[in-house]
C-alpha cells in the first residue's frame, strides 16, 4: 500500500517548496491537492514541489498535478523516473516539468 509523505515546507526568498514521499495515486491525491492549497494561502508567490521521492503515480496523481498547476501558481522543481514516466506517457511532460520532455530541473 503506497502512502504520502507531505514533509515540512522549506521556504526560499519567495517561494515554499513541498517535498512529497510515497505513493502518489487515488488514495492519496486529495491529501496533496489540499496540502498544496492550504500552502497557497500563505505562500502567494507560488509553491514548488519536489516530486523526486515519490515511488508510484498513477492517473490521479497527474490529475492532482494538473488541478494545482491551474489553481496555484505550482511549478516542479524535480520528479523521480515513475513520475517522469507517467506524465511522459500521459501527455503532460512538457506542461509540469521545468525542462520539457526528457529534460532534468
Amino acid at each position: 500500500m503506497n502512502q504520502l509523505a507531505l514533509l515540512p515546507p522549506e521556504t526560499s526568498a519567495t517561494r515554499p517548496l513541498l517535498r512529497v514521499r510515497g505513493g502518489l495515486d487515488l488514495a492519496t491525491a486529495d491529501a496533496l491537492l489540499e496540502d498544496v492549497r492550504r500552502l497557497a494561502r500563505v505562500a502567494p508567490g507560488g509553491i514548488d514541489l519536489d516530486l523526486d521521492d515519490v515511488e508510484f503515480m498513477d492517473s490521479s496523481g497527474a490529475k492532482c498535478l494538473m488541478a494545482a498547476k491551474a489553481a496555484h501558481d505550482l511549478r516542479l522543481r524535480s520528479a523521480s523516473r515513475s513520475v517522469r514516466r507517467v506524465l511522459r506517457l500521459l501527455g503532460l511532460e512538457a506542461e509540469l516539468l521545468p525542462c520539457g520532455p526528457g529534460g532534468s530541473p
